[in-house]
């Protein structure tokens, strides 16, 4: 049952995340808006998206303002977003301020790959 963990974190995390349409995103460019694009219909990607859950359990905790509303983004139903913000690969978390990219960490990734460069740009 090496999956038992990442099944809870998965639904520990999900309901937190808002689903939304790329049609009736809106970015807010006064306020640092978290975004993460997940491809959760593969199965083989949960091991991948592990370090990803982990570290926004762990941003949460920082930064809760920040990931109050943050927003997941699937490649079937939110294409257009996909393709507005050049995201290729997924797992991704971006961080988007004043209309630009602050960062973007995308792809297989350690927790603290994810971890440093989120932080650095959410504290800036």
């Amino acid at each position: 049952m090496k999956f038992a963990p990442i099944i809870m974190i998965l639904f520990m995390l999900i309901p937190a995340c808002q689903k939304n349409d790329a049609k009736s995103f809106e970015i807010d460019s006064s306020d640092k808006q978290v975004l993460f694009f997940s491809n959760e219909t593969e199965h083989a990607n949960l091991q991948i998206e592990a370090p990803y859950y982990d570290a926004i359990i762990e941003l949460r905790q920082r930064f809760p303002e920040e990931f109050n509303e943050i927003k997941t983004f699937a490649p079937t139903t939110d294409k257009a977003i996909f393709t507005k913000l050049k995201v290729e690969v997924c797992p991704a978390i971006i961080v988007l301020h004043n209309d630009k990219v602050l960062v973007q960490v995308a792809g297989e990734s350690s927790k603290e790959e994810i971890l440093q460069p989120i932080e650095a740009a959410l504290m800036n």
